[in-house]
Protein backbone atom coordinates (compact mmCIF):
# COMPACT_ATOMS: atom_id res chain seq x y z
CA UNK A 1 0.00 0.00 0.00
CA UNK A 2 1.51 3.58 -0.82
CA UNK A 3 2.07 5.24 2.44
CA UNK A 4 0.56 8.08 1.34
CA UNK A 5 -2.92 6.27 1.44
CA UNK A 6 -2.34 5.31 4.62
CA UNK A 7 -5.13 6.95 7.07
CA UNK A 8 -4.04 7.90 10.60
CA UNK A 9 -6.46 7.36 13.92
CA UNK A 10 -8.48 10.70 14.19
CA UNK A 11 -8.52 11.78 17.73
CA UNK A 12 -12.10 10.52 18.29
CA UNK A 13 -11.65 7.23 17.12
CA UNK A 14 -8.34 7.39 19.90
CA UNK A 15 -11.24 8.31 22.05
CA UNK A 16 -13.15 5.11 21.64
CA UNK A 17 -10.19 2.83 21.90
CA UNK A 18 -9.34 4.50 25.32
CA UNK A 19 -12.87 4.54 26.32
CA UNK A 20 -12.88 0.87 25.56
CA UNK A 21 -9.73 -0.06 27.54
CA UNK A 22 -11.30 1.70 30.41
CA UNK A 23 -14.35 -0.53 30.53
CA UNK A 24 -12.27 -3.27 30.24
CA UNK A 25 -10.04 -2.44 32.78
CA UNK A 26 -12.95 -2.11 35.31
CA UNK A 27 -14.35 -5.46 34.21
CA UNK A 28 -11.15 -6.70 34.83
CA UNK A 29 -9.60 -5.26 37.90
CA UNK A 30 -12.33 -6.69 40.30
CA UNK A 31 -12.41 -9.98 39.35
CA UNK A 32 -8.20 -9.56 39.71
CA UNK A 33 -8.46 -8.04 42.85
CA UNK A 34 -10.90 -10.96 43.93
CA UNK A 35 -8.97 -13.60 42.60
CA UNK A 36 -5.47 -12.07 44.67
CA UNK A 37 -7.62 -12.15 47.64
CA UNK A 38 -8.51 -15.97 47.18
CA UNK A 39 -5.21 -17.02 46.59
CA UNK A 40 -3.66 -14.94 49.64
CA UNK A 41 -6.50 -17.07 51.71
CA UNK A 42 -5.50 -20.14 49.88
CA UNK A 43 -1.68 -19.19 51.39
CA UNK A 44 -2.79 -18.42 54.87
CA UNK A 45 -4.49 -21.76 55.09
CA UNK A 46 -1.43 -23.55 53.91
CA UNK A 47 0.47 -22.13 56.64
CA UNK A 48 -1.81 -22.94 59.92
CA UNK A 49 -2.27 -26.57 58.09
CA UNK A 50 1.34 -26.73 59.82
CA UNK A 51 0.03 -25.63 63.07
CA UNK A 52 -2.28 -28.34 62.69
CA UNK A 53 0.21 -31.29 62.36
CA UNK A 54 2.57 -29.65 65.00
CA UNK A 55 -0.17 -29.25 67.47
CA UNK A 56 -1.06 -32.86 66.17
CA UNK A 57 3.23 -34.28 67.06
CA UNK A 58 3.33 -32.62 69.98
CA UNK A 59 -0.07 -34.01 71.55
CA UNK A 60 1.61 -37.21 70.81
CA UNK A 61 4.56 -36.50 72.35
CA UNK A 62 3.04 -34.92 75.75
CA UNK A 63 0.30 -37.41 76.89
CA UNK A 64 -2.22 -35.88 75.06
CA UNK A 65 -1.90 -32.09 77.09
CA UNK A 66 -2.34 -28.60 75.57
CA UNK A 67 0.68 -26.74 75.60
CA UNK A 68 0.42 -23.13 77.25
CA UNK A 69 -0.75 -20.62 75.35
CA UNK A 70 1.46 -18.69 76.31
CA UNK A 71 4.24 -20.36 75.12
CA UNK A 72 2.79 -20.68 71.72
CA UNK A 73 5.90 -18.95 70.18
CA UNK A 74 7.93 -17.88 73.05
CA UNK A 75 10.08 -19.59 75.96
CA UNK A 76 8.17 -16.96 78.55
CA UNK A 77 5.70 -14.50 78.13
CA UNK A 78 7.46 -12.19 80.37
CA UNK A 79 10.08 -9.42 79.38
CA UNK A 80 13.55 -10.94 78.56
CA UNK A 81 15.94 -8.85 80.34
CA UNK A 82 17.53 -7.66 77.09
CA UNK A 83 14.03 -7.17 75.28
CA UNK A 84 12.93 -3.46 74.33
CA UNK A 85 9.54 -2.36 73.75
CA UNK A 86 6.26 -4.22 75.30
CA UNK A 87 5.74 -7.80 75.20
CA UNK A 88 2.69 -6.97 73.97
CA UNK A 89 4.29 -5.57 70.72
CA UNK A 90 6.16 -8.93 69.81
CA UNK A 91 3.94 -9.50 66.97
CA UNK A 92 5.82 -6.57 65.02
CA UNK A 93 8.57 -6.35 66.46
CA UNK A 94 11.58 -6.84 64.07
CA UNK A 95 13.80 -7.62 67.25
CA UNK A 96 11.56 -10.21 68.40
CA UNK A 97 11.25 -12.04 64.86
CA UNK A 98 11.67 -15.87 65.97
CA UNK A 99 12.70 -16.29 62.05
CA UNK A 100 15.54 -14.20 63.00
CA UNK A 101 15.97 -14.59 66.39
CA UNK A 102 15.17 -18.19 66.80
CA UNK A 103 16.85 -18.68 70.37
CA UNK A 104 13.90 -17.09 72.19
CA UNK A 105 11.61 -19.63 70.65
CA UNK A 106 9.91 -21.84 73.01
CA UNK A 107 9.47 -25.55 73.30
CA UNK A 108 6.65 -25.35 70.70
CA UNK A 109 8.07 -23.42 68.33
CA UNK A 110 11.72 -24.62 68.46
CA UNK A 111 10.91 -28.55 67.82
CA UNK A 112 7.40 -28.32 66.17
CA UNK A 113 6.51 -25.16 64.87
CA UNK A 114 9.68 -24.09 63.19
CA UNK A 115 9.37 -25.32 59.68
CA UNK A 116 5.85 -24.22 59.39
CA UNK A 117 5.95 -22.28 55.96
CA UNK A 118 5.13 -18.85 57.93
CA UNK A 119 3.48 -17.50 61.02
CA UNK A 120 2.01 -14.81 59.56
CA UNK A 121 -0.90 -14.13 56.78
CA UNK A 122 -0.14 -12.38 53.57
CA UNK A 123 -3.53 -10.36 53.99
CA UNK A 124 -2.92 -9.50 57.58
CA UNK A 125 0.69 -8.33 57.11
CA UNK A 126 -0.75 -6.04 54.87
CA UNK A 127 -3.76 -4.65 56.75
CA UNK A 128 -1.38 -4.28 59.43
CA UNK A 129 1.06 -2.06 57.30
CA UNK A 130 -1.86 0.22 56.69
CA UNK A 131 -2.04 1.78 60.32
CA UNK A 132 -5.73 1.58 60.07
CA UNK A 133 -7.01 0.78 63.57
CA UNK A 134 -4.54 -0.72 65.43
CA UNK A 135 -3.94 -1.28 68.82
CA UNK A 136 -1.33 0.01 70.84
CA UNK A 137 0.95 0.98 67.66
CA UNK A 138 0.75 2.04 64.18
CA UNK A 139 2.53 2.28 61.21
CA UNK A 140 6.40 2.82 61.70
CA UNK A 141 6.28 2.71 65.43
CA UNK A 142 9.82 1.48 66.24
CA UNK A 143 11.14 -0.25 69.41
CA UNK A 144 15.01 0.99 70.78
CA UNK A 145 17.03 -1.90 71.71
CA UNK A 146 19.66 -2.05 74.10
CA UNK A 147 21.95 -0.63 71.97
CA UNK A 148 20.01 2.69 71.41
CA UNK A 149 19.30 1.82 67.60
CA UNK A 150 15.87 1.64 66.86
CA UNK A 151 13.84 -2.03 65.73
CA UNK A 152 11.76 -1.52 62.58
CA UNK A 153 8.01 -2.06 63.23
CA UNK A 154 7.58 -5.43 61.80
CA UNK A 155 4.67 -7.85 61.50
CA UNK A 156 5.92 -10.93 61.88
CA UNK A 157 2.67 -13.26 63.30
CA UNK A 158 -1.23 -13.49 63.56
CA UNK A 159 -1.68 -17.10 64.56
CA UNK A 160 -2.76 -16.88 67.96
CA UNK A 161 -3.88 -20.10 70.36
CA UNK A 162 -7.22 -20.85 72.21
CA UNK A 163 -6.97 -19.35 75.97
CA UNK A 164 -9.81 -21.75 77.25
CA UNK A 165 -7.31 -24.90 76.51
CA UNK A 166 -4.14 -25.64 78.32
CA UNK A 167 -3.16 -25.82 82.01
CA UNK A 168 -5.22 -23.97 84.80
CA UNK A 169 -3.57 -21.09 86.96
CA UNK A 170 -1.30 -19.10 84.21
CA UNK A 171 -2.26 -15.27 84.54
CA UNK A 172 -4.80 -13.51 83.15
CA UNK A 173 -5.84 -17.27 81.80
CA UNK A 174 -7.63 -20.15 83.41
CA UNK A 175 -7.71 -23.37 81.08
CA UNK A 176 -10.74 -25.44 81.08
CA UNK A 177 -9.36 -28.16 79.58
CA UNK A 178 -5.81 -29.35 79.97
CA UNK A 179 -6.07 -32.86 77.73
CA UNK A 180 -7.35 -33.00 74.24
CA UNK A 181 -8.81 -36.40 75.32
CA UNK A 182 -11.86 -34.26 77.26
CA UNK A 183 -13.25 -32.50 74.54
CA UNK A 184 -15.95 -34.01 73.52
CA UNK A 185 -16.35 -32.61 69.59
CA UNK A 186 -12.85 -31.87 68.25
CA UNK A 187 -14.61 -31.42 65.16
CA UNK A 188 -16.35 -27.87 66.93
CA UNK A 189 -13.39 -26.79 68.70
CA UNK A 190 -10.47 -24.00 67.30
CA UNK A 191 -7.54 -24.10 68.94
CA UNK A 192 -5.17 -22.02 66.68
CA UNK A 193 -6.94 -19.28 64.82
CA UNK A 194 -6.17 -15.51 62.64
CA UNK A 195 -6.75 -12.87 65.42
CA UNK A 196 -8.18 -9.69 64.08
CA UNK A 197 -5.76 -6.34 63.89
CA UNK A 198 -8.89 -3.90 63.94
CA UNK A 199 -11.05 -2.67 66.69
CA UNK A 200 -14.30 -2.63 66.02
CA UNK A 201 -16.54 -0.52 68.44
CA UNK A 202 -19.26 -2.20 70.26
CA UNK A 203 -17.66 -6.10 69.42
CA UNK A 204 -14.36 -6.41 70.31
CA UNK A 205 -11.55 -3.74 71.72
CA UNK A 206 -8.52 -5.46 71.70
CA UNK A 207 -6.17 -6.08 68.17
CA UNK A 208 -3.57 -8.47 68.63
CA UNK A 209 -1.00 -8.11 71.44
CA UNK A 210 0.22 -11.84 72.86
CA UNK A 211 -0.39 -15.40 71.58
CA UNK A 212 -3.78 -16.81 72.61
CA UNK A 213 -7.16 -15.40 71.84
CA UNK A 214 -9.75 -15.28 74.47
CA UNK A 215 -13.20 -13.28 73.82
CA UNK A 216 -14.41 -13.40 77.25
CA UNK A 217 -12.77 -13.96 81.12
CA UNK A 218 -13.99 -17.37 82.03
CA UNK A 219 -16.44 -16.20 84.88
CA UNK A 220 -17.86 -13.49 82.13
CA UNK A 221 -17.78 -16.81 79.83
CA UNK A 222 -19.89 -19.28 81.85
CA UNK A 223 -22.50 -16.59 83.08
CA UNK A 224 -23.28 -15.89 79.27
CA UNK A 225 -23.77 -19.21 78.21
CA UNK A 226 -25.74 -19.91 81.25
CA UNK A 227 -27.97 -16.42 79.79
CA UNK A 228 -28.05 -17.79 76.26
CA UNK A 229 -28.37 -21.20 77.06
CA UNK A 230 -25.34 -22.91 74.89
CA UNK A 231 -22.47 -21.41 73.55
CA UNK A 232 -22.99 -20.44 70.05
CA UNK A 233 -25.68 -18.33 70.98
CA UNK A 234 -23.18 -15.97 72.66
CA UNK A 235 -22.28 -13.78 70.41
CA UNK A 236 -20.14 -9.98 70.38
CA UNK A 237 -22.13 -7.14 69.81
CA UNK A 238 -25.11 -4.54 71.71
CA UNK A 239 -27.67 -6.83 73.18
CA UNK A 240 -30.31 -8.23 72.95
CA UNK A 241 -28.56 -10.15 70.40
CA UNK A 242 -24.84 -9.73 71.44
CA UNK A 243 -23.57 -9.98 75.06
CA UNK A 244 -21.65 -7.03 74.91
CA UNK A 245 -17.74 -6.37 73.66
CA UNK A 246 -15.07 -9.24 73.23
CA UNK A 247 -11.90 -8.35 74.40
CA UNK A 248 -10.60 -10.71 71.39
CA UNK A 249 -12.28 -11.73 68.37
CA UNK A 250 -11.10 -14.07 65.38
CA UNK A 251 -9.98 -12.00 61.78
CA UNK A 252 -12.67 -11.07 59.67
CA UNK A 253 -10.53 -10.16 56.00
CA UNK A 254 -10.90 -13.36 54.18
CA UNK A 255 -14.19 -13.19 52.23
CA UNK A 256 -14.63 -9.72 53.68
CA UNK A 257 -17.43 -7.55 52.06
CA UNK A 258 -15.64 -4.17 50.09
CA UNK A 259 -13.53 -2.19 52.53
CA UNK A 260 -14.86 -3.86 55.28
CA UNK A 261 -12.00 -6.13 56.38
CA UNK A 262 -13.75 -6.91 59.78
CA UNK A 263 -17.29 -8.87 58.09
CA UNK A 264 -15.94 -11.68 56.76
CA UNK A 265 -14.05 -14.60 57.94
CA UNK A 266 -10.76 -16.02 59.51
CA UNK A 267 -9.02 -19.00 58.91
CA UNK A 268 -9.32 -21.56 62.18
CA UNK A 269 -7.25 -24.78 63.06
CA UNK A 270 -9.74 -27.14 64.63
CA UNK A 271 -8.45 -29.98 67.29
CA UNK A 272 -9.75 -33.15 64.65
CA UNK A 273 -7.40 -31.40 62.72
CA UNK A 274 -8.93 -29.35 59.71
CA UNK A 275 -8.96 -26.01 58.66
CA UNK A 276 -11.51 -23.75 57.51
CA UNK A 277 -12.41 -20.30 57.76
CA UNK A 278 -15.27 -18.85 59.73
CA UNK A 279 -17.05 -15.75 61.26
CA UNK A 280 -15.85 -14.00 63.95
CA UNK A 281 -19.94 -13.80 65.64
CA UNK A 282 -18.44 -17.20 66.27
CA UNK A 283 -15.66 -16.87 67.84
CA UNK A 284 -16.93 -17.89 71.37
CA UNK A 285 -18.53 -20.83 70.25
CA UNK A 286 -15.93 -22.09 68.29
CA UNK A 287 -13.17 -21.46 70.93
CA UNK A 288 -14.90 -22.37 74.46
CA UNK A 289 -14.42 -26.08 75.20
CA UNK A 290 -17.63 -27.01 77.63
Amino acid sequence: MDAGNRRAFTLIELLVVIAVIAVLMGILMPALSKAKREAMGIFCKGNMKGYSLALQMYLQDNDDRFLNPWALYFSQPNKYPDEDGNPQNRWCNGAMDLTQFPQRGGPFFTSYLKNAKAYICPTFKRLANSSFGQTNVAKGVSFANKFGTPALYKPWYNYSMNAYLGPKGQAALDGQFARAGQVKHPEDLVVFTEESCFLNEGYNDQGINDTYMRPLPVSNAEAAVRSKGNRWAVKPGPPPDGVGMFADIIAGFHHAPSANPVAGRGTCVFLAGHVEARSRMDTFGLLWPK
